[in-house]
């Protein structure tokens, strides 16, 4: 008799939670969102993948690093070649009119660039300016029903308010936009 009065109330226990859980989900849902749920929301159509393409000259020292190389340099020169090498970054469309702020080192010596929506649009990019002192690069690319970020002003900020930064730099929201 003593195990079942133990296990009635675990039992009752466990289904009263259930029963809160399934008829309090609401408020529950509610209370996590918050600035930073809402930010995301907002931006999170406008960020964008940033795939590039740059052209390397490469030297080719078959003998180099064994010590002999000014012996044979003469016999056999250095060999040069073209290699294409593929990076990636992020970015934000910033206007409806396709403009979209990303990073200067992803972008420098880009022999072509493309930008990938979330909703996995892909367009050919045009790099309209580079600032290498704060690292910061425009592009424009050129379509239709674009998003936009919502961007707001240093008026806005409030000393220890939160920062939080969004991104895809390596297109993983191209598979699956939700995490």
């Amino acid at each position: 008799m003593r195990n079942h009065t133990l296990g009635l109330p675990l039992v009752l226990a466990f289904v009263l939670t259930c029963v809160g859980s399934a008829g309090g989900a609401d408020p529950v849902s509610n209370s996590r969102r918050n600035a930073i749920t809402e930010a995301a929301r907002r931006v999170s159509p406008a960020v964008v993948s940033v795939v590039v393409t740059q052209t390397r000259i490469v030297s080719y020292d078959p003998f180099g690093g064994f010590g002999i190389d000014e012996f044979f340099r003469d016999f056999f020169p250095r060999r040069q070649f073209r290699e294409e090498v593929q990076s990636m970054g992020s970015g934000f469309i910033v206007s409806t009119d396709g403009d979209v702020i990303t990073n200067a080192h992803v972008v420098r010596n880009a022999s072509a660039i493309k930008v990938t929506l979330p909703d996995n649009r892909e367009f050919d990019a045009e790099l309209l300016g580079l600032d290498n002192g704060l690292d910061l690069a425009l592009l424009r690319i050129r379509g239709r029903d674009l998003p936009a970020a919502p961007l707001g002003t240093a008026d806005d900020l409030l000393i220890g308010e939160w920062a939080i930064a969004f991104g895809n730099p390596f297109g993983f929201m191209l598979r699956d936009a939700q995490p």
